[in-house]
C-alpha cells in the first residue's frame, strides 16, 4: 500500500485475476471483473501475487500474430502490413507500429506485428479488431493467402531446384541504432565489419 502499485480506477492484473480496482480497505482488494464480476482479494494474496496495472501509463503495446502461404511473397506481405495499420485509428503512431517476421511455422510464415494503443481495456480489444479486418481487407485486395493448418503432399519428379525461382543475396534489413561510444571492443570490431 505505501508503494501505491495501483489505485482506486486503475485496471489490474492480480495474479490470475483481473479487473477494475474498485476499492481497497486494509483486509481485501476489491475489482469489478471484465464480465462484471465482483472480485475480492485478500490483500495477504496480494502482496505474494505478480501485480500487472494495465492503465498506469496511458499507452501500452499490444501484438498480434499473423500467418501467410509459404508461398507468399514476403516483401509484398510486409509492404501490405505496412500500409494497413494507418488505416486503424486507434493503433498509434508514436510510438510507431512495428512489422517482423518470427519464424517459419508447420503450415505459415509468421509475422508479429506490435503495436501500440490506448491502455484501458476496451481499447485495447477495439483496436485489436479494427486491425484484423484491416489486415484480412488488405490482404484480400493484394490475393495474399493468410494460412490455416494443412499438409501438402507432392510426388518428387515434380520437385524444382529453385522453388523461389529467386537468386540467393544478401539480406540486411537497417534499423535506427546508433551504438554507444563507449561499446565493448567487440562490439566495436563487429560494427566496423558491418560498416556501422
Amino acid at each position: 500500500q505505501t508503494r501505491r502499485p495501483f489505485s482506486v480506477g486503475e485496471t489490474v492484473r492480480l495474479g490470475d485475476e483481473m479487473g477494475v480496482v474498485t476499492d481497497i480497505d486494509s483486509r481485501t482488494t476489491v475489482l469489478r471483473g471484465l464480465d462484471g464480476t465482483t472480485i475480492r482479494i485478500p490483500n495477504g494474496t496480494v502482496l505474494v501475487s505478480t501485480i500487472v496495472n494495465l492503465t498506469r501509463s496511458p499507452v501500452r503495446r499490444s501484438e498480434l500474430q499473423v500467418g501467410v502461404a509459404y508461398d507468399t511473397n514476403l516483401d509484398l506481405a510486409t509492404a501490405t502490413l505496412h500500409e494497413a495499420l494507418p488505416r486503424v485509428q486507434r493503433v498509434l503512431r508514436d510510438p510507431a507500429p512495428l512489422v517482423v517476421l518470427r519464424g517459419f511455422g508447420s503450415s505459415s510464415i509468421d509475422f508479429t506485428i506490435f503495436y501500440w494503443h490506448a491502455s484501458d481495456v476496451p481499447s485495447a480489444l477495439s483496436a485489436t479488431h479494427d486491425l484484423i479486418l484491416a489486415i484480412h481487407h488488405a490482404f484480400a485486395e493484394q490475393a495474399i493467402t493468410i494460412a490455416f493448418p494443412q499438409v501438402v503432399v507432392w510426388p518428387a519428379h515434380e520437385a524444382t531446384d529453385n522453388p523461389y525461382e529467386l537468386a540467393p543475396g544478401t539480406v540486411f534489413t537497417p534499423r535506427a541504432y546508433e551504438a554507444p561510444a563507449d561499446k565493448p571492443a567487440e562490439v566495436r570490431w563487429w560494427a566496423r565489419r558491418r560498416g556501422e
